[in-house]
């Protein structure tokens, strides 16, 4: 299957060494991502495709599990007043 997602062995081993660099070294990567101040600790690719999503889709309500702190959700937020459509609801435990 992951032949089939990622090509051979040169694209399997830029992908291997993209998540070793992303995931191992958070410190300087999804720990250190920010949406105006707000630690959001998402990938800033995954942000990106959130916005396609949420502006293709433009959904009334959008139910955010695992807020944490905050970033995210404030993030789509953000989105969902530039397109003047949507909420979001964030649900996280204590």
């Amino acid at each position: 299957m992951f032949s089939k997602l990622f090509g051979q062995k040169r694209e399997q081993a830029t992908v291997k060494n993209f998540h070793e660099l992303y995931y191992y070294n958070h410190k300087q990567t999804w720990t250190d991502t920010y949406w105006m101040g707000v630690p959001a600790e998402k990938c800033p690719l995954d942000m990106w495709i959130y916005q396609e999503i949420l502006f293709s889709v433009k959904p009334d309500l959008i139910v955010e599990t695992g807020t944490y702190r905050g970033g995210s959700a404030f993030y789509m937020a953000s989105l969902c007043d530039l397109m003047k459509k949507g909420r979001i609801m964030t649900i996280d435990i204590d």
